[in-house]
Parts: C-alpha cells; structure tokens; sequence
C-alpha cells in the first residue's frame, strides 16, 4: 500500500503542499488514529479511504502553533500544538516537548492588565493610550485575556501636556525562562546610569543602546545624558538561552516624563499555561467538536514517543507524535459536551 502525506505551510496567506511516498516496506501506515468519540468508534488512517496526513504551521498572538490534521477531505481530526519556551533563541522542540500536554482553554479572567497605575510617575500622567500589535486596544487600563507575543506601545499623556510613547515585547501567558527589569537613575548633573534588577537566570551579556545607537556591552551603563528625552535599551542574553530587549523612556529634563519598562506587566500575569498547549478539532459524519471551550481540566494528553520523519519542502523537520489522550469536546453548534478518547501516530512539521 501507497499513501500521499501532504504538508501545507499557509505563510503570508500562502499555501504550499508536497506529496511524499510512503517510506515504509510493510502494509502499516505511518500516521494512523483510532479511538471513541461519544461512544462511537473511529479508525483513520493514512492511505485508507482517501485518508491523508496534512501539517500545518500558523502564527496566532505572534508564537506559532504546529497543527497536523488526518482527513479524507469531510472528516477530519486536527491536533494543534503551541509552541513553547519562546524567549529562546534556539531551542530543540524534540527535547522541549513535554511528556503530558496540557489543553488550550478560554479563560474568563485576564492573564495581566495594562495600567497606568503601575507606573513609578503614575500621579502626573493623565492618560495612557494602549496599542497592541498596531491596533488600539483601549485608554489607561486593558485587560489581556490570549496568551501571545505582543508588540505593546504606551502612548504617554502627562498632565502638563507632556507626551512620550514607549514600545516593546511582551510575553504573557507562556513561561518565560529569565526575566530581569531595567532600571534607571539620572542626576541633576546629566550622570546617568542604567543597570538590570532581579535577573531570574545569569547573564551572558547585555547590549546598550541609546536612541538606537550601540553604546557598549558592559554589566551597567554609565554616561552622561544632556537634556532631551531618551530611550534606553537592553539587549539581555542570559546563559540558559533566553533573549530579551528591555526598554525605558528616560527624561533629561529631570521633569517625570519617564516610561517604566513595561515588563511590569509580565509579572502581574495570573498563571502560565499555553506553552505545548494542545487543541483538538474533530469532523465527524457531519458534526464538528472543538476542544477550546470544554471543560478539560481533568484531561489527560500524554505524548508517548516523538521520532523524527524527515524534512518539508520548507526545510522545517517533521515529527512522529505518538499519543494518547483523554478529554472532552463541544459541540460546534449545540454546545453539548462529549467524551472524546484517541490514540496512534500524529504528524506535525515544527519551525528549527
């Protein structure tokens, strides 16, 4: 027997697929499922059936989500895996994976808020103008609610009428493997110094720059600053990996017009929960279920074996999981809940 693996790679809207032959020389698919969905049996495997194994990589919040789905073209089962450890800059999705996965769910409370109170100069500004990811997300205080990498910017109105903006990343609701604060102090004289505060992890090294421009890689900064307004980064590598940029708006006119490092907000979140967080999206004889707003917080995901398949047509790796898992899901229309039990050999395609 001969089975077509597709993989699809929708960048930018795009879609890419490739056929690859079945590279085994017995008669046993490689990617094959079998379980209950609401006490009705399912066998789907590759090959059989118009069956096929397709992948799929996707950016939802700014991390990526590697998504495999088994189908014969109406019938389907989706399994989607967030990725994790995102503050890495390398990292070995093979090892990384965990051997219990955890299920995506909705959340009614926020993981953070973004709050003009949590700012040191507070008293004096008047209002802060909210911007994610280049939209406008709301006036002094937004709540988040997804788990993702955003681009945050703080537009700054201080009672004087005084402006000042300030951008950067932020990682909320995934696990973050250093963090440090940036911290400042300028005297009355233009000396100025910029250091890190409750490094989590060791550092590597930190790059400073001010208004872009490179001003050395020593464990603080140390120069004078004349008046104007500034922006102070720290480009931190820590020794386990993790890499992250840290800012502050400093004020050389000594008046407040300063931007605390919006990290601050990174150490509010509730919990930490989405990294390697699994959803299932089943079709069955017309009926769809999604596991997203079930209640699965007695599921069970547990990721048996991971071997390497081979590479896609963009270069990512492609992934054996083998897998069992445990769970509930709802209906897509009704909303009625049902017990859904799977196991067998998934195929997903990972970014190196």
């Amino acid at each position: 027997m001969r089975y077509l693996i597709l993989f699809f790679i929708p960048l930018f809207f795009s879609c890419t697929k490739e056929s690859i032959p079945d590279p085994t020389t017995d008669q046993n698919p490689v990617f094959h499922v079998s379980g209950v969905i609401n006490e009705e049996p399912f066998d789907f495997r590759a090959g059989d059936n118009n069956m096929v194994m397709e992948t799929e990589i996707y950016t939802q919040k700014g991390v990526p989500t590697f998504a495999g789905n088994l189908t014969d073209g109406s019938d389907y089962i989706q399994l989607s895996i967030k990725d994790g450890d995102i503050d890495l800059v390398h990292g070995n999705w093979m090892e990384l994976l965990p051997d219990e996965l955890d299920f995506l769910s909705a959340l009614n409370e926020p993981l953070t808020t973004l709050s003009k109170e949590y700012f040191s100069n507070h008293e004096i500004i008047e209002s802060i103008e909210w911007i994610i990811d280049g939209q406008f997300a709301g006036l002094n205080e937004v709540p988040v609610y997804e788990p993702g990498k955003y681009q945050v910017c703080a537009n700054v109105n201080f009672v004087d009428g005084w402006e000042a903006n300030l951008c950067n990343e932020l990682i909320i609701g995934y696990n973050k493997n250093a963090t440090s604060h940036l911290r400042h102090f300028l005297s009355p004289n233009g000396s100025f110094q910029a250091w890190l505060d409750h490094s989590s992890y060791q550092v590597e090294e930190t790059k400073w720059y001010i208004n872009g421009t490179y001003h050395g890689n020593d464990q603080k900064l140390l120069t004078s600053l004349e008046k104007g307004i500034y922006e102070i980064s720290a480009e931190v590598t820590y020794s386990n990996g993790a890499k992250r940029v840290l800012k502050v708006v400093v004020d050389g006119n000594l008046n407040g017009h300063f931007i605390d490092d919006l990290t601050v907000f990174e150490d509010l979140e509730t919990e930490h929960f989405a990294d390697y967080a699994a959803l299932i999206s089943v079709k069955r004889n017309g009926q769809t279920y999604h596991s997203f707003l079930a209640d699965n917080e007695d599921a069970e995901f547990h990721v048996k074996g991971i071997e390497p398949f081979g590479t896609s047509a963009s270069g990512n790796p492609i992934f054996k999981l083998n897998i069992e898992l445990t769970c509930l899901l709802q209906h897509a229309i009704s909303g009625q809940q049902i017990p859904f039990e799977m196991n067998g050999v998934f195929g997903v395609e990972v970014i190196p």
